[in-house]
């Protein structure tokens, strides 16, 4: 099986440890692994993939060469570049496309950069299961996780009969991204999952559906296909696409499309209130990396980067997060829109702290 990986994102609800030229996805946020690091070998230990694709913007393709080639790894099939960000459905058939030019017929698997994923063994199953779907049945596939609480911070898929007597089911619809009472709805009802963002499908399959229901996105990546075949450069076309996400572009459009369920730990990582949610905890529920002290408070994060003590005196429940140049401070539940923050830079002006 094939796999792509897409790298390109910027992380801003990690600000400010994460920035435009360091986004999450290459940050050690556990350990001393980076995100992108840790799905890389999270997929070669499931000894499925044969050839692996990364996809990211243009300004961290070194960085993520260099990080690799440290390694000294040969894992790494190819890295390619997107000219401009244009969200998930034209990154996904970039990448398509580059497989579409060596084997039409081979199975290709998506992953974001930046999850992290436990119970490898399950993980493994669900793979093989969207692998079958998408080979033996021509399958578009996604893979949905249980949901283990009402959350408001994923998007949900509601899913139907059972498929093929695997642990699969015909999707009826994505939904966004709820609201408290809508996501308690979805939790009780016992018919929805949480969206991963992994995919499955044969490429043959995917420039068929493409074709049908994103016409001129599949034009024009036939005509930038034409320009890799000529080794020439397609900017310009590339330009000309519209931003869409393969979610509202094409999963939601097919006619056999299949989730399946998957039974692993898993957490897209989405703010710093999730890095305290998965950290290992002190006696007194405080989650500190780097140097930190704190009197009389519980159930806060501390995060310094670079060497400063931070300390708490009689706060709960706050997060603080310290660089060489800037420290986050705010509450643990309104970790979420952190990137709010990123909003008013960019209005300010104040390009350094991007």
């Amino acid at each position: 099986m094939k796999a792509v990986i897409m790298a390109g994102g910027s992380g801003t609800r990690f600000w400010p440890h994460s920035r435009h030229a360091k986004p999450k996805q290459l940050l050690p946020l556990f350990g001393e692994t980076t995100m992108l690091e840790a799905t890389v070998d999270r997929l070669i230990q499931t000894g499925m993939i044969d050839d692996l694709t990364i996809v990211t913007r243009r300004d961290l393709r070194d960085q993520i060469q260099n990080l690799f080639f440290k390694k000294n790894t040969r894992d790494i099939s190819r890295i390619i570049v997107e000219p401009k960000k244009k969200n998930t459905a034209p990154c996904i058939g970039l990448s398509a496309l580059y497989l579409l030019l060596e084997d039409p017929n081979s199975v290709m698997a998506i992953f974001p950069a930046d999850h992290l994923i436990g119970d490898n063994d399950k993980f493994i199953e669900s793979l093989k299961d969207a692998e079958k779907l998408a080979r033996e049945h021509e399958g578009i596939v996604t893979i949905g996780i249980s949901p283990t609480y009402p959350a408001t911070g994923y998007g949900y898929i509601n899913y139907g009969d059972e498929a093929h007597g695997m642990r699969a089911y015909v999707v009826r619809g994505f939904k966004e991204k709820p609201d408290h009472a809508t996501a308690e709805q979805f939790f009780k009802s016992g018919n929805y999952l949480w969206n991963s963002g992994i995919f499955v499908w044969s490429v043959a399959k995917f420039f068929e559906e493409l074709q049908f229901h994103m016409p001129k996105l599949y034009l024009s990546l036939m005509k930038i296909r034409e320009r890799i075949v000529a080794g020439e450069e397609y900017d310009d076309l590339w330009n000309e696409i519209e931003d869409q996400s393969i979610d509202y572009g094409l999963m939601e459009r097919v006619e056999k499309a299949y989730v399946v369920r998957g039974e692993f730990a898993w957490s897209d990582v989405g703010s710093w209130k999730a890095i305290y949610d998965l950290s290992k905890k002190n006696e007194d529920e405080n989650v500190i990396y780097g140097d930190g002290i704190v009197i009389d408070g519980t159930r806060n994060l501390i995060r310094s980067q670079d060497g400063r003590l931070i300390t708490l005196f009689g706060l709960s429940d706050v997060v603080v997060v310290s660089t060489d140049d800037a420290i986050l401070v705010c509450a643990r539940e309104k970790a979420e829109d952190v990137k709010k923050i990123i909003d008013i830079l960019n209005k300010s002006s104040r390009n350094s702290f991007l």
